[in-house]
Protein backbone atom coordinates (compact mmCIF):
# COMPACT_ATOMS: atom_id res chain seq x y z
CA UNK A 1 0.00 0.00 0.00
CA UNK A 2 1.31 3.53 -1.02
CA UNK A 3 0.90 6.47 0.94
CA UNK A 4 -0.08 9.83 -0.64
CA UNK A 5 3.02 11.55 1.15
CA UNK A 6 5.46 9.76 -1.29
CA UNK A 7 3.09 10.57 -4.37
CA UNK A 8 4.42 13.25 -6.75
CA UNK A 9 2.48 16.17 -7.93
CA UNK A 10 2.78 18.06 -11.21
CA UNK A 11 1.47 20.51 -13.20
CA UNK A 12 0.32 19.35 -16.40
CA UNK A 13 -1.60 21.21 -19.10
CA UNK A 14 -4.80 19.27 -19.85
CA UNK A 15 -5.60 18.42 -23.64
CA UNK A 16 -8.74 16.30 -23.33
CA UNK A 17 -10.53 13.72 -20.30
CA UNK A 18 -12.48 10.66 -21.46
CA UNK A 19 -13.61 7.42 -19.54
CA UNK A 20 -12.08 4.93 -21.02
CA UNK A 21 -12.50 1.17 -20.66
CA UNK A 22 -10.09 -1.10 -20.64
CA UNK A 23 -10.71 -4.91 -21.55
CA UNK A 24 -8.42 -7.63 -21.85
CA UNK A 25 -8.52 -11.54 -21.88
CA UNK A 26 -10.27 -13.95 -24.39
CA UNK A 27 -13.13 -16.41 -24.72
CA UNK A 28 -15.20 -16.11 -21.91
CA UNK A 29 -12.56 -14.81 -19.41
CA UNK A 30 -12.45 -11.16 -20.41
CA UNK A 31 -12.29 -8.49 -17.55
CA UNK A 32 -13.09 -4.94 -18.27
CA UNK A 33 -11.72 -1.71 -15.96
CA UNK A 34 -12.90 1.39 -15.43
CA UNK A 35 -9.82 4.34 -16.12
CA UNK A 36 -9.70 7.88 -16.66
CA UNK A 37 -7.67 8.53 -19.44
CA UNK A 38 -5.83 11.84 -19.49
CA UNK A 39 -4.24 13.42 -22.25
CA UNK A 40 -1.87 16.08 -21.15
CA UNK A 41 1.37 18.74 -22.85
CA UNK A 42 4.13 18.01 -20.33
CA UNK A 43 3.27 14.57 -18.89
CA UNK A 44 2.22 12.70 -22.02
CA UNK A 45 -1.35 10.20 -21.49
CA UNK A 46 -2.17 9.14 -17.96
CA UNK A 47 -4.35 6.65 -17.06
CA UNK A 48 -5.77 6.77 -13.78
CA UNK A 49 -7.07 3.36 -12.61
CA UNK A 50 -7.21 3.98 -8.63
CA UNK A 51 -7.61 7.22 -7.06
CA UNK A 52 -5.85 8.11 -3.91
CA UNK A 53 -8.53 9.65 -1.45
CA UNK A 54 -9.95 11.99 -0.87
CA UNK A 55 -11.43 11.30 -4.01
CA UNK A 56 -11.86 14.56 -6.09
CA UNK A 57 -15.12 13.29 -7.60
CA UNK A 58 -17.64 10.37 -7.58
CA UNK A 59 -17.81 8.68 -10.65
CA UNK A 60 -15.28 8.58 -13.38
CA UNK A 61 -17.41 9.92 -15.35
CA UNK A 62 -17.77 12.92 -13.48
CA UNK A 63 -14.05 12.64 -13.38
CA UNK A 64 -13.67 13.10 -16.68
CA UNK A 65 -16.21 15.73 -17.41
CA UNK A 66 -15.05 17.90 -14.58
CA UNK A 67 -11.30 18.00 -15.77
CA UNK A 68 -12.23 18.16 -19.43
CA UNK A 69 -13.54 21.27 -18.42
CA UNK A 70 -9.99 22.31 -17.54
CA UNK A 71 -8.95 22.13 -21.24
CA UNK A 72 -5.65 24.26 -21.88
CA UNK A 73 -5.33 24.70 -18.46
CA UNK A 74 -2.58 23.53 -15.99
CA UNK A 75 -4.00 21.58 -13.13
CA UNK A 76 -2.23 18.82 -10.79
CA UNK A 77 -1.64 15.55 -11.15
CA UNK A 78 -0.93 12.97 -9.11
CA UNK A 79 2.01 10.06 -10.02
CA UNK A 80 3.38 7.24 -7.92
CA UNK A 81 6.96 7.89 -6.46
CA UNK A 82 8.50 5.31 -8.60
CA UNK A 83 6.90 6.62 -11.96
CA UNK A 84 7.90 10.21 -13.58
CA UNK A 85 6.23 10.76 -16.75
CA UNK A 86 8.18 11.09 -19.74
CA UNK A 87 6.99 13.01 -22.30
CA UNK A 88 4.90 11.56 -25.06
CA UNK A 89 4.42 8.11 -22.35
CA UNK A 90 1.62 6.31 -21.32
CA UNK A 91 1.97 6.07 -17.19
CA UNK A 92 -0.10 5.25 -14.73
CA UNK A 93 -1.22 8.01 -12.14
CA UNK A 94 -3.18 8.63 -8.82
CA UNK A 95 -5.28 10.93 -9.79
CA UNK A 96 -5.31 14.92 -9.54
CA UNK A 97 -5.72 17.93 -7.33
CA UNK A 98 -8.09 21.10 -8.01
Amino acid sequence: EYSQKNAIDKQCTIISAEVFNKRSGTGGLSTSSTELKIRTQECGTVYVSKVLSPSPAGSWEEMAAELDGYRGEQVVLVFPPFQLPAEGDAVDGYGYRL
